[in-house]
């Protein structure tokens, strides 16, 4: 009698535990599925990201200039003003077209150039790059990540197509499940959170530039880029990198990262912007305060943050012939 009612026990227990469960990962369904962001996620891939936002700025004349900026959390975020809202400001005469989402790797990028190019012919198009997304562009490197690894599915290039994966760190039934849950994803990325510390920041940080794992994350980007370009056809494409100034060493990239991304720029005909970096820290220098106050640690730039970015690109473009006021030397 004792032992049926142990085994009745247990299966209540049980069914109870697996109905949680099941109510966890629905309401978390749920959630995604009404999320404003879920058709930006559904097409361009992020599960429960930081979202997207995607705005038109600027004059509305049928014969303004055409500017799309494209970028990642560093274009999403502000306590104010970002920099393409300083840009077009001190650009008369200029439309501004601006999708950012926090996470993004290239690939993603691409497929929202891709997506809105043809509808909305841009004279210009301004690329925003990041420091991490040497991780986030390459499958292997993100799932070696605890610092850049943001435990969605997102789309990789390999071996010359578009393939969405999980970027797992486990193996066998352990990763089954948490690509079947989404409710275990957010929770292994939230302790990937708190093993940031442990492990020392981001992979990228531990290897070398001639590590074979870097190489091929390389070249992936190198691949990407140049579907970029080729898909920008004639349009000019401006890239910066946006980077951190912080004293934290789990946030800084080595100085190889950024060396790279400007080689692949020149190597795709694509202009580099490369003194934003020397803009930032001059400010820093003089007492500035250039990173959102509300995020710990604090990466992404504040509205001054911006401001300074805007001006770098304003200069930049009015120097190489691209402000709206020489237009006929874009089309």
């Amino acid at each position: 009698m004792n032992r049926r009612k142990f085994l009745y026990s247990a299966a209540y227990i049980l069914i109870v535990m697996i109905i949680g469960v099941l109510v966890v990962e629905g309401g978390v369904r749920v959630y995604i599925a009404c999320s404003p962001y879920h058709s930006d996620k559904a097409y361009f891939s992020s599960l429960f990201g930081w979202g997207c936002n995607s705005v038109i700025v600027g004059s509305e004349d049928a014969g303004s200039a055409k500017i799309l900026v494209i970028g990642d959390s560093f274009t999403q975020r502000s306590d104010g003003k970002r920099y393409y809202d300083y840009l077009v400001e001190s650009l008369p005469g200029t439309q501004l077209f601006e999708y950012g989402c926090g996470a993004y790797g290239w690939v993603q990028e691409y497929m929202v150039l891709d997506h809105y190019i043809d509808s909305l012919k841009p004279d210009l198009i301004i690329w925003q790059l990041c420091y991490n997304d040497i991780v986030n562009n390459d499958y292997a490197l993100e799932s070696a990540s605890f610092m850049h690894n943001d435990s969605r599915t997102r789309p990789y290039y390999e071996e010359g197509r578009l393939i969405w994966r999980y970027p797992r760190r486990y193996f066998g039934w352990l990763n089954a499940l948490l690509q079947s849950s989404l409710a275990l994803r957010i929770l292994q990325h939230n302790f990937d959170l708190i093993a940031i510390e442990r492990a020392g920041g981001s992979i990228a940080q531990r290897l070398e530039r001639h590590d074979p794992m870097i190489r091929n994350a390389l070249r992936n980007s190198a691949a990407v880029m140049q579907m970029f370009k080729k898909r920008a056809d004639s349009i000019p494409v401006v890239a910066f990198t946006a980077k951190t100034f912080l004293t934290s060493p789990y946030l800084h990239m080595p100085v190889w990262v950024e060396k790279e991304y400007a080689s692949l720029c020149a190597s795709n005909q694509i202009l580099y912007v490369d003194d934003i970096e020397a803009r930032l820290l001059r400010a820093v220098a003089q007492g500035e305060s250039i990173n959102l106050s509300w995020e710990k640690p604090a990466s992404h730039w504040n509205e001054a943050g911006h401001r300074i970015v805007a001006e770098g690109l304003r200069v930049f473009l009015q120097k190489h012939g691209l402000a709206p006021h020489t237009k006929q030397t874009v089309e």
